[in-house]
């Protein structure tokens, strides 16, 4: 209950009987007076400490009657009850609630609750949005939670996750591609293609491998791109091509192998035909060199006489010169080393044919006419078989 007390009371002066307002007491207080001191409570809710005029008394409603506070000395005190209007109730303010009748205030949510305004049980806090559970913990790393409610944190999307050390994430937004993946934030993330890679989380697209290497799809660095079939090693981030004589035959950055003996690789030194050979990819990739025969990466024999070896069989096989009419030295490599046998000529069609009358056939291929006034039998080897006609003699 509320009490006034009066410090310095004259019992017997007459004192006129006033009703005195909150705003009266605010007022007396601020006038600095200590005829006697006044306390004022309103029932629990608002509290007004000041001082009144002598000539004022404290009425709690026009039914008192002043009289009974007449002939009271100065040690005693009146005791009081303030009424004030309360007006309407009032909705619970959001973030908390009150689950019981009275005239006491609502009580806070817990930290990490939101509740609607006028909640009137504590199951009517909720987890706000990033937090979840019993005890509205935040959200672990690479989970998120949208909206205030009861629902549990959700998982990233696969392949993409959060910053490190992110807790009590809000939106999917928080969920970027891993590096290795690629995609736009919120977005599905998939893997980057083989050859490329991307090194950070982000919606930012992949980086294609430099040429001549390769990586494995997701790949996160450039390290990961190393040279491809056929390619070595030539500094940061480059690939040259195998040398002459040499192969490579899987991936990786070391160096390229030599070609067995008698081997050569295509290039355009060897096939001018073929100026953009590409460097050799497997053993297979080493042919038998000219003048040499054998199966494809070796090993290659010296191609006997007779026959003339090219380096683009694939077969293993040597060729013969033409019929049996020519011949040739061994590791012949080409078909102009197949010379006619003596007595023999290379016809225009490329044929080894049976030198004609009066002529000559040496081993050059070529057909000599004997000298004039001279005659020779067929095959004729030299010169030497050109006699001369009737009625005439050498010089």
């Amino acid at each position: 209950m509320p009490f006034v007390h009066y410090d310095m009371l004259d019992a017997t002066e007459q004192m006129p009987c006033v009703q005195v307002t909150l705003a009266d007491c605010q007022t007396a207080a601020a006038t600095n007076a200590f005829n006697f001191s006044v306390y004022v409570q309103y029932d629990g809710n608002a509290v007004c400490f000041g001082v009144l005029q002598i000539d004022t008394i404290l009425e709690v409603s026009n039914e008192r009657d002043c009289e009974q506070f007449k002939g009271l000395d100065e040690s005693q005190s009146v005791v009081i009850t303030f009424h004030q209007p309360r007006g309407a109730c009032e909705p619970c303010a959001a973030d908390s609630y009150k689950a019981t009748a009275s005239n006491a205030a609502c009580t806070p949510c817990d930290a990490n609750e939101r509740s609607l305004p006028g909640s009137a049980a504590k199951y009517q806090c909720l987890c706000d949005a990033g937090f979840s559970g019993a005890m509205c913990d935040a959200c672990w790393q690479n989970t998120y939670k949208t909206h205030v409610g009861s629902a549990s944190c959700r998982a990233c999307p696969g392949n993409s996750s959060q910053a490190l050390g992110m807790l009590g994430a809000t939106a999917l937004a928080s969920c970027q591609c891993n590096a290795g993946y690629r995609g736009p934030d919120c977005g599905l993330c998939k893997a980057c293609d083989a050859n490329f890679f991307k090194p950070a989380a982000g919606p930012h697209a992949c980086t294609q491998c430099h040429a001549h290497s390769v990586s494995p799809v997701a790949s996160t660095v450039c390290a990961q791109c190393v040279c491809d079939l056929g390619y070595t090693n030539a500094g940061i981030a480059q690939c040259g091509a195998c040398g002459e004589g040499t192969f490579k035959n899987n991936t990786g950055n070391q160096a390229c192998s030599a070609c067995p003996a008698n081997t050569v690789t295509v290039s355009p030194e060897v096939d001018p035909n073929n100026p953009a050979a590409p460097p050799a990819i497997a053993l297979s990739g080493c042919i038998c060199g000219p003048g040499f025969f054998g199966l494809l990466g070796g090993p290659c024999d010296v191609c006997e006489a007779g026959f003339f070896c090219t380096c683009f069989e694939d077969d293993g096989s040597a060729t013969a010169c033409y019929e049996d009419h020519s011949l040739s030295v061994a590791g012949s490599s080409d078909d102009s080393d197949c010379i006619c046998l003596p007595g023999y000529w290379q016809a225009p069609s490329m044929q080894c044919s049976t030198c004609p009358l009066n002529k000559y056939c040496a081993v050059d291929n070529d057909l000599y006419a004997c000298p004039s006034n001279s005659t020779a039998p067929t095959r004729s080897t030299s010169e030497e078989d050109c006699t001369c006609d009737s009625g005439f003699v050498p010089e």
